[in-house]
């Protein structure tokens, strides 16, 4: 409510405040809403290595969106160094929980050859579960792989 701004002013300090304390009582969901804030700098100083403990301790609870980000954020090298094996790792548990995302970006990183061997047949199986999924990247590119086959 406070981060948002619904039924009180918009106030991120008190955000954090009371996710912090849902925090320390095990609330995952808490844990990657303040990973978020030092992500972006959103009411705090940003600090990407701040996001990744958060994110890590979210992933650890079940967020499938902190999974998502942890690998993003080493794919990129944002807060830490570039690590594709990394990236690799978060994404394969996101893509297990049925994230579309992560699913088509281990698409992409077998057929590549990013961080990994390449595997065209893992490519593909990743590229189905993402179109099953929703993920329209990964339907053009099947539809675009068919065609040269």
């Amino acid at each position: 409510m406070y981060a948002e701004g619904h039924g009180a002013a918009q106030n991120y300090s008190e955000a954090i405040k009371w996710w912090k304390k849902l925090a320390e009582q095990g609330a995952p969901d808490s844990q990657y809403n303040i990973g978020n804030m030092y992500f972006w700098g959103t009411g705090v100083e940003q600090d990407y290595a701040e996001a990744i403990r958060r994110y890590i301790k979210a992933a650890e609870g079940g967020i499938v969106d902190a999974m998502f980000d942890l690998g993003t954020m080493y794919y990129k090298g944002e807060g830490t160094e570039q690590d594709y094996a990394e990236a690799v790792r978060w994404w394969k548990k996101a893509a297990e929980l049925e994230d579309d995302e992560a699913q088509y970006n281990l698409g992409v990183m077998y057929y590549d050859v990013i961080g990994v061997s390449k595997n065209i047949s893992k490519a593909v199986e990743y590229f189905r579960q993402a179109a099953g999924n929703g993920n329209s990247n990964a339907q053009s590119i099947l539809k675009t792989m068919n065609k040269s086959w």
